[in-house]
C-alpha cells in the first residue's frame, strides 16, 4: 500500500513538472498591450519562444506610421504551408501542433489570426501628432 502510494505521488509530482515545463515553452506574441496570439508548440527546429520571437519581429517591423493596408493581411495555403501574411510577407505560419493544440484546422486557425492582427494593428499603429485614433466598433 505504501509503494502505491508513493508511486501515486511520484507519479503526479512528475506531471506536475511536465505541465510547468510545457507552460514555459509558450511565447507570446504582443502588440502593443494586446495579446495577439500564443505560440505553445515547438515546430521545424523551433522553440515555442523561438517561433513567437520570430513573429514578434515581423510584427515590431509592421508598426511604422501609416503600416500596412488591412486589405494586405490575407491566409494563403501552398501545399502543407498555411501563413498569414501582411504586406506581401509571412507573418506567421500555422503549424500542424498549432492547430492540433487549438483544436482545429490550420486554415481555421490562420483565419483566426488573421481578424486579430486586421483588429488590433489599427489600435496600436503609431499616429502622426494630432491624428484621430482609429474608431472602435
Amino acid at each position: 500500500m505504501r509503494r502505491v502510494l508513493i508511486t501515486g505521488m511520484l507519479a503526479g509530482a512528475i506531471m506536475l513538472i511536465l505541465s510547468s515545463a510545457t507552460l514555459a515553452q509558450e511565447g507570446n506574441v504582443m502588440m502593443g498591450n494586446y495579446l495577439f496570439l500564443r505560440i505553445r508548440c515547438a515546430s521545424s527546429g523551433f522553440t515555442a519562444q523561438q517561433r513567437a520571437d520570430a513573429i514578434q519581429q515581423r510584427v515590431n517591423d509592421l508598426l511604422f506610421p501609416g503600416g500596412v493596408g488591412l486589405d494586405t493581411v490575407v491566409v494563403q495555403t501552398t501545399g502543407n504551408t498555411t501563413a498569414v501574411y501582411a504586406g506581401g510577407k509571412v507573418l506567421v505560419t500555422v503549424a500542424d501542433c498549432d492547430a492540433q493544440i487549438n483544436s482545429t484546422t490550420k486554415q481555421a486557425l490562420a483565419d483566426t489570426w488573421a481578424q486579430r492582427f486586421r483588429t488590433i494593428y489599427p489600435l496600436v499603429l503609431p499616429r502622426a501628432p494630432g491624428e484621430a485614433p482609429p474608431a472602435s466598433g
